[in-house]
């Protein structure tokens, strides 16, 4: 008996530590937000104070929506290594709003990486390109006097976008958009 453990000794440990592991994966698996729980916003740029943002998104939106949510995250970054055609379309896949600042900005950004409007969220000013001779919205522009603006110290325009991977723009998106986009009284 004593060779027996002496050579078998791993698969009993491996029958006591499979539980407790599978038991915390399923766990860390249902405590993670759905994509309808959480909005993800990434701002293509510098100058964000993206902690106040954040801060404030998490105390506005809940307020907005009825819809809960679990996570609201806002995100800085630049392409840094990777060429701007694969930062931003791995980037579009993770996050749900992005804004890019002008220096960021490329001709025919909405045709190839983005897609047309499905929805308009009010008398904001509309991001256009031209395509076979028809003006198609891919965005906003968003007012220097706007809310955003407020928590960015840059004086470019800017630009937001929602990414081309959203199947629905859901209602907390949409109110964090309108948000951002709002001009202050």
């Amino acid at each position: 008996m004593k060779r027996h453990f002496q050579y078998n000794w791993y698969k009993y440990l491996a029958v006591i530590l499979l539980p407790i592991l599978l038991w915390c994966f399923l766990f860390n698996l249902l405590s993670k937000p759905q994509s309808r729980e959480q909005v993800r916003i990434l701002f293509v740029g510098e100058s964000l104070d993206v902690a106040s943002l954040q801060k404030d998104l998490q105390a506005l939106l809940p307020t907005l929506s009825a819809q809960p949510l679990k996570e609201i995250t806002v995100t800085q970054a630049v392409p840094g290594a990777l060429s701007f055609h694969e930062f931003l379309i791995s980037q579009s896949f993770r996050y749900d709003i992005l804004i890019l600042s002008e220096a960021w900005m490329q001709e025919s950004i909405g045709q190839r990486f983005l897609s047309p409007l499905s929805i308009n969220l009010g008398n904001f000013e509309i991001y256009q390109e031209t395509v076979e001779r028809e003006p198609i919205a891919y965005g906003y522009i968003i007012d220097p006097e706007a809310h955003f603006f407020s928590y960015c110290q840059s004086s470019e325009h800017c630009y937001l976008f929602f990414s081309p991977e959203l199947d629905e723009i859901y209602v907390p998106i949409m109110k964090a958009a309108q948000y951002l986009l709002e001009v202050e009284p």
